[in-house]
């Protein structure tokens, strides 16, 4: 099978949803999850950096706090899974004082938010992105789980988005070993 069309269809939205799923409010479930998993909206996760790579102790993307308790993100996300057809962006930020946060960024007219397409090894049809953030701002609602627990947040999507990448690679493994014994 072709991983790519795959990626393409869930990539984001397998890695994407469960922060949201697993530390977000019963509110923001109700307004961005259940879309997502309706399929009238799409969402991925942004975390690796261009400098930084998965090393989420090396991020430097900001979430600055508003007068109103929300934030302004300004930074750059690479390799982002879905990227350029997302309509939501979970998205792990460095703040001054607070340690890490995880922020459900919406994506704009391109003013604030704006996803280039990259071309990878892998697939087009993954969508994969340079994600530019321009002091996007997001309302308190949108805060994933609590301030200061961004990083405890991606480690813990970690474990399941890893999980997930080795069982699929086994699972093609034993499709390529079952059609070679077919041509053997």
């Amino acid at each position: 099978g072709c991983s790519g069309l795959g990626a393409g269809y869930f990539g984001g939205q397998s890695i994407g949803l469960p922060p949201l799923l697993k530390f977000g409010t019963p509110e923001m479930i109700e307004k961005y999850a259940v879309p997502v998993l309706k399929g009238e909206k799409r969402i991925c996760l942004a975390i690796s950096e261009p400098y930084a790579g998965s090393d989420v102790a090396q991020i430097k993307t900001t979430a600055t706090p508003t007068a109103d308790g929300g934030w302004l993100v300004t930074g750059t996300k690479k390799w982002i899974t879905g990227g350029m057809v997302a309509d939501y962006f979970t998205t792990l930020c460095r703040t001054e004082k607070h340690g890490t946060v995880m922020l459900l960024v919406e994506r704009d007219d391109g003013t604030t938010l704006s996803p280039k397409p990259i071309k990878t090894s892998y697939s087009p049809a993954a969508g994969t992105s340079l994600v530019t953030y321009y002091n996007a701002y997001v309302p308190p609602e949108r805060l994933i789980g609590k301030v200061g627990d961004g990083f405890k947040q991606t480690m813990a999507n970690f474990n399941f988005e890893r999980w997930m990448m080795i069982v699929s690679g086994n699972r093609h493994a034993r499709l390529v070993v079952e059609e070679c014994m077919r041509w053997a």
